[in-house]
């Protein structure tokens, strides 16, 4: 099942070429629409997101910002061991480096105009 977490890590540990990140979610539910029941207590939830080196490396600074968020896309499955629901990271972004990236207006190739290109000068033979 494909799944999209958003928050802060309280912990993060790496092993080899992977890094462990734990989020716990612990706040009410968003407004729900109609008929959609909500829980009278919200019970805390733990994730325990694996995520590859080479991903982490993107938004590790990214986590130095206060403000910022990681949005990870993944495969969830319940961890047993853990008591947890674990995420494989198929995609991890930080939401204030995506958002500079769309904010950002794109970039036109510059093609050389004919006034910037030196003559070619001939030598007679």
């Amino acid at each position: 099942m494909k799944v999209t977490v958003i928050g802060r890590p309280t912990s993060v540990v790496e092993r080899g070429n992977t890094v462990i990140l734990m989020l716990t979610h612990h706040s009410p539910l968003p407004a729900m629409p109609k008929g959609v029941p909500v829980p009278a207590v919200m019970p805390t939830t733990t994730y325990i997101v694996y995520v590859g080196v080479k991903q982490w490396r993107g938004v590790a600074a990214a986590m130095k910002d206060p403000e910022d968020v990681l949005i990870i896309e993944g495969t969830l499955t319940w961890d047993a061991e853990l008591q947890a629901i674990a995420v494989f990271t198929t995609k991890i972004a930080s939401k204030l480096k995506q958002r500079a990236t769309r904010a950002a207006p794109p970039v036109e190739p510059v093609e050389p105009s004919a006034e910037a290109t030196p003559p070619v000068e001939s030598t007679p033979t």
